[in-house]
């Protein structure tokens, strides 16, 4: 009886406990306690015939499939993401690519701040007086921060009308007519320091003058900054090619070159990145009863340049101030001969029967 009770005990654990299985796990609880009147061959015998039953059904339920195992279910994991280096590819067969990217950091020679400025009045002979009146105090007031009458330039833009749902009025020509008249100029200010520009919009606030479209940066020897990179890239590719003769025995002096070049300018405006201000401003007014003091949250501006890393060679990598970044990138395919095959060679037959190579 003791042996039959451990066998009991032991299917009891490796019987699982779902569906069918929980009913033939009850029933060797039940067996165990009130079976004393069979005897003991009787009792085995059960016992294996249940167990062969059970076994069956398991293989029947798992079959072509994975067995569920005893080990504590593990969650997957996230794996980190890992850095992509560069890698390097095979374009064609026997090809080899190679390129380099230049950048060259360097200050403007002068700048061109463009405002605009927008006048409303109710006729057009006041929104031009009133228009003059601030164009006058701007020049005026340029002048005490360095910059001559003659650097400031005024553009026309438009003029036009403005209504209301509820115009009615004529003119003569049968034309609606406008409850004000609206005049925008665009004025163009030149400068040579880009400190200037602090003192420019200064004085530009005190007319009410707040519009600055773009600045426009001028390079006054852009040709011979992109003549420059230009042959250092020649020189640094080469010295790839040569390297690669030398030390891997590549044949490149002989092979098909093409060859592909471009160049692109990034102005420190263009490289205006945003995020929002962590500290929120108070606008200094008393709040009403009853409600939260007036905040402002401002935008906060800052220069990105170009990231150096990403170049092979860098002119002037010291200048941390925001400048003009000009962008040269040089590319070459060289076609590798294939010693194996023989070459290709083309004669021209003449009306005599005799072959003349082409060269």
């Amino acid at each position: 009886m003791q042996i039959i009770a451990v066998k009991v005990s032991i299917l009891y654990r490796i019987v699982p406990a779902n569906g069918a299985y929980f009913f033939i796990r009850r029933l060797f609880y039940i067996f165990g306690y009130y079976s004393s009147n069979l005897s003991d061959m009787t009792k085995l015998f059960i016992i294996l015939c249940t167990l062969f039953a059970t076994l069956s059904l398991q293989a029947q339920k798992y079959k072509g499939k994975e067995a569920p195992s005893s080990k504590p279910a593990v969650l997957p994991t996230k794996k980190p993401k890992s850095w992509r280096m560069p890698q390097a590819k095979f374009h064609k067969k026997q090809q080899v690519e190679l390129s380099v990217r230049v950048l060259s950091n360097q200050q403007a020679d002068a700048y061109v701040a463009v405002f605009s400025i927008t006048q409303m009045a109710a006729t057009l002979q006041t929104a031009k007086q009133l228009f003059q009146d601030r164009y006058d105090g701007l020049v005026q007031g340029l002048q005490s921060v360095g910059i001559p009458k003659n650097a400031v330039y005024l553009q026309m833009m438009s003029v036009k009308p403005m209504f209301t749902s509820g115009s009615m009025a004529t003119t003569k020509t049968n034309q609606l007519s406008p409850e004000a008249v609206e005049i925008q100029q665009n004025i163009y200010i030149q400068y040579s320091k880009g400190q200037q520009l602090a003192d420019i919009q200064y004085v530009a606030a005190q007319f009410e003058v707040y519009d600055l479209l773009k600045i426009d940066y001028q390079l006054n020897k852009q040709t011979s900054y992109l003549q420059e990179m230009q042959q250092k890239a020649i020189d640094h590719l080469l010295y790839e090619i040569e390297l690669l003769e030398e030390k891997l025995g590549l044949d490149l002096e002989s092979g098909y070159r093409v060859a592909a070049e471009n160049h692109q300018l990034f102005f420190p405006q263009k490289q205006i990145q945003q995020q929002a201000s962590v500290t929120k401003l108070s606008l200094g007014k008393e709040p009403e009863k009853g409600k939260d003091s007036a905040v402002y949250q401002p935008m906060l501006n800052y220069y990105k340049a170009l990231n150096t890393a990403d170049f092979d060679i860098v002119i002037h990598p010291e200048r941390w101030q925001p400048s003009v970044q000009l962008v040269y990138h040089l590319k070459i395919q060289i076609e590798i001969k294939d010693s194996g095959q023989p070459s290709k060679e083309y004669f021209w037959l003449t009306p005599d029967g005799d072959k003349v190579p082409v060269k």
